[in-house]
């Protein structure tokens, strides 16, 4: 069975090697010629030194991809053709010397990436080129060499099927919705982050649930554990990271959880206790309704670098209807909030003090405004913190500053944990 890690090392939209945007219909297979690894190759082509581009290089360890595949690329030789402009390009590593042990290996790994890549678009194997049906150019040579171009596509179609039974075995994108659906509902109750927001990025960060992070470190945000000193459980991973204007492979450390559910509510402190230069930079998502506008401010405010972010979490919310489960309305009868704690920050600079408090409660505190109080008659208490009196509070956490109010806070926890409140 192929295995290879994949890692992304992306040439700079401003890149000029290339005949623009495409819709790819054909992979087209290469052999390098030479005896250098996925990611030297890699490195060669960000170097400007190399005319030509590609969309991957495969050795037998590690497939890199160069070239995003909405984009051609110049590899096939023939214009502005159908090889250049309607296919991904796959370069072989290791191919020059006959008797090296790595290429068989990085071949097997060329066809299960092409399998990968052909089921993507629901495609079968009549879309698989080589770069001699292109340009006529005699490549990928060790194939020729050896007539084994069929057996190459026989071998791709063996991956498809393999790789078809698997697939039954993913959890599907609705039923990961289903699992994690209530932990984000909550999520809207005891931090203010809408819950279609959450599930979009869940499914687009984690793959559904089935990706590394989230099967092995029950991680669905992939949140490095470095934005928090204090934690202890890590997951490590290699990864490629852009360091001093090149690609360097990483040991990455992630913050690792006991389930997916402690995932979100990580995910949520996160995001309303983010702060960096003294700025909450999440502060504008907390109470936001509208699901579109959440998905811009939280690409705004500095989560996602790409672009189209906000596009692919409007299209997840809307393609599952996500913005449904933003319709359940916390507010009601009385009834409805007896066993809660309802922590109620006064402004903006209460807010970490009021989030501390309500990590520290757990799952029967909801944040609020103190403005808001008057919405939750009915539970086990209206705590302030911070500001000034507020009317309709049962319980005031005010410090004569905010280390003075967190010192308090941490006093009215031990209290609770004492039964002395």
């Amino acid at each position: 069975m192929a295995s290879y890690k994949e890692t992304t090392m992306l040439l700079p939209l401003s890149d000029t090697r290339t005949f623009g945007e495409m819709d790819w219909q054909y992979i087209t297979i290469h052999n390098t010629a030479n005896r250098v690894s996925a990611r030297s190759e890699a490195m060669y082509v960000h170097s400007g030194k190399s005319e030509v581009t590609y969309h991957f290089a495969i050795d037998d360890r590690e497939c890199v991809q160069i070239q995003r595949l909405n984009m051609s690329c110049w590899h096939a030789g023939d214009g502005r053709g159908d090889g250049n402009t309607k296919s991904v390009a796959l370069e072989i590593c290791y191919s020059l010397d006959k008797g090296d042990s790595r290429y068989p290996v990085a071949e097997d790994n060329a066809a299960h990436k092409s399998a990968k890549l052909l089921l993507s678009k629901g495609f079968g194997i009549d879309r698989l080129r080589n770069h001699q049906i292109w340009s006529g150019k005699y490549c990928p040579h060790r194939m020729l060499d050896n007539n084994g171009w069929e057996p190459f596509k026989r071998k791709v179609a063996k991956y498809m099927e393999e790789l078809k039974e698997s697939k039954k075995t993913r959890l599907s994108t609705p039923d990961f919705i289903e699992k994690i659906k209530d932990g984000a509902i909550k999520g809207w109750e005891t931090h203010g982050i809408l819950p279609s927001l959450t599930i979009a990025q869940a499914i687009l960060e984690s793959d559904s649930g089935n990706s590394e992070l989230a099967v092995r470190a029950n991680a669905i945000f992939g949140i490095k554990a470095s934005t928090d000193p204090s934690w202890t459980r890590i997951y490590k991973k290699k990864t490629s990271e852009w360091i001093n204007g090149k690609y360097v492979e990483v040991l990455a450390g992630f913050k690792s959880y006991k389930s997916w559910d402690e995932s979100i509510r990580d995910r949520l402190l996160y995001l309303t206790t983010r702060c960096i230069n003294g700025a909450y930079i999440y502060k504008n998502l907390i109470g936001e309704k509208d699901y579109k506008r959440a998905c811009q401010k939280i690409y705004d405010d500095g989560y996602a670098t790409d672009p189209k972010y906000p596009g692919k979490l409007i299209n997840i919310i809307e393609k599952y209807k996500l913005y449904e489960y933003d319709k359940v309305d916390i507010k009601g009868s009385d009834s409805m909030f007896k066993g809660f704690r309802i922590v109620g920050y006064f402004n903006d600079g209460d807010l970490a003090n009021a989030l501390a408090l309500v990590n520290s409660l757990g799952a029967s505190a909801i944040l609020v405004k103190t403005d808001d109080f008057k919405s939750y008659t009915g539970a086990d208490e209206l705590i302030q913190v911070g500001g000034y009196d507020i009317k309709g509070a049962t319980k005031k956490i005010i410090g004569i500053d905010r280390a003075d109010t967190l010192s308090k806070v941490g006093k009215y926890v031990e209290s609770i944990k004492g039964g002395t409140k």
